[in-house]
This record gives structure tokens, C-alpha cells and sequence, in this order.
């Protein structure tokens, strides 16, 4: 996955891949930024929480910028992504709702507009945004990632590597989705919603994608955004 990620920020540049928009802000990544902000968390992931390709990671940061970073770091180290939160590693918000688990180590990601780090976290946790910055902002995986290598498992589905771009294109066509089109999306409870829409569709479905997130007027962050499909991740069922 990360040879994709590369090469998609790599083609976009300075040009606009991931824009976070609340009632209160608006952050935008460019695939240059998103490409540093992803390598760095994948250097923390493999060298600071000894993730190693096939390990389980539960990753719930919301419809927040953070989000497709982290997966997508997650998905470059080779972890396997998925529902359970008893994994040996999790990256969750100060305000997500876990129970504390000796066994688990839980990175705790700030929602600041700016990654500003949190000031004051329950013992026992990572302060992820303030740890990560002293991490590389150039990543080499370790190993060259499979097509039968898995993304994602729960108990009911899972889905490899080699099944990303059919699940992708199948996707987008169902919702008339076109490459280079610009996504507004909102909050999924799902992280298998969230995988697909924050990382695998704007990455292989070469779109920007905007984050909506508990935006009270979505029809004007349309208008403003210039948004080309709204897909309103909190309504569906899978």
C-alpha cells in the first residue's frame, strides 16, 4: 500500500488531497503534506511501537485529518486493520471510548485543527501527536507488500491487498463516482467504512476527498468546497 500512497501524493504535489472542514475550521493537506505527515507516522508505527507487518492495530480517530494519516501508516507498516480494540495496538482519541487495557498499548492523537499534542492524558498512554514529531519524515518499508497480504479482517469479511482496486472502481461506479472527482464524506462508525473512504478511495480512485465533520450547513461547505458527490458514510449499512 505504501507504493500507492507514494505515488499518488507524488503526483499531486502541493495540489489539495484531504480537507478537513468543522463549524470552527478548516485544514488542508496537500498530497506533499500528507505524504510527510504518513511517513512519519509510519516511522513511529515500526520504530517507536515496534508494529510489524501482520500485527493487529485498531485505529478510531473519527472524520478528523488525523484519520486517513494513521490508517494509512498503519496499511505501510502491513499491520492488518480491523474492529476489535483488544489488539496490541490501538490510536484513538482523548475522547474516543475505550476501556483501559494493561495488555493494549493506546496512542492518544489529538484533535487540535493544528496536531498541537494533547496537555493532560490518563497514565499509561501515548501521547501520539507529541511523539511523533520525532520521527523521520522519509519512510522505507521493510518489505515489499503482497497481493494476498490482508488490510483488513473482522469476523464476517476481510479484504487482501489484491482485492483493493475492484472493491475501489466498484464503489465509485455505484455511486457515480468519477476519477478526480472531489468527495464530501461524513463520520462512519464503521472502520471498515472509514478505511475505504479515507484512504483506498482518494488514493486508488485518484480523488480529494473532504471531511466533513459535524458540519451543521453541509449544503454550503458544498457550494464552497466545490464538492462533486456527498456520500453520508452515517447512513449507510453494510
Amino acid at each position: 500500500m505504501w507504493k500507492l500512497i507514494l505515488e499518488r501524493c507524488s503526483l499531486l504535489g502541493p495540489a489539495p488531497m484531504f480537507t478537513w472542514v468543522t463549524e470552527a475550521a478548516r485544514i488542508e493537506l496537500s498530497g506533499t503534506t500528507f505524504l510527510n505527515a504518513v511517513s512519519k507516522a509510519s516511522n513511529m508505527m515500526r520504530d517507536g511501537l515496534d508494529v510489524e507487518p501482520g500485527d493487529n492495530v485498531y485505529v478510531d480517530l473519527g472524520n478528523h485529518w488525523q484519520s486517513p494519516v494513521w490508517l494509512s501508516a498503519s496499511l505501510s507498516v502491513q499491520a492488518i486493520l480491523g474492529i476489535d480494540q483488544s489488539v496490541p495496538t490501538r490510536i484513538v482519541t482523548q475522547q474516543s471510548p475505550i476501556q483501559p487495557d494493561p495488555r493494549v498499548t493506546t496512542v492518544v492523537i489529538s484533535r487540535d485543527p493544528f496536531g498541537m499534542p494533547e496537555r493532560e492524558l490518563a497514565s499509561g498512554v501515548i501521547n501520539g501527536s507529541l511523539e511523533v514529531r520525532g520521527f523521520g519524515d522519509r519512510f522505507s518499508p521493510m518489505s515489499v507488500q503482497t497481493e494476498t497480504d490482508i488490510l483488513y479482517r473482522e469476523e464476517w469479511q476481510q479484504l487482501a491487498m489484491g482485492d483493493v482496486h475492484s472493491l475501489v472502481n466498484d464503489q465509485m461506479r455505484a455511486e457515480g463516482i468519477t476519477p478526480n472527482s472531489t468527495i464530501g464524506i461524513t463520520r462512519a462508525e464503521s472502520p471498515y467504512l472509514r478505511l475505504l473512504w479515507q484512504v483506498l478511495v482518494p488514493i486508488v480512485g485518484n480523488c480529494r476527498v473532504v471531511l466533513l465533520d459535524e458540519i451543521g450547513n453541509i449544503d454550503a461547505v458544498i457550494a464552497t468546497e466545490q464538492i462533486d458527490h456527498l456520500v453520508e458514510l452515517d447512513k449507510k449499512n453494510l
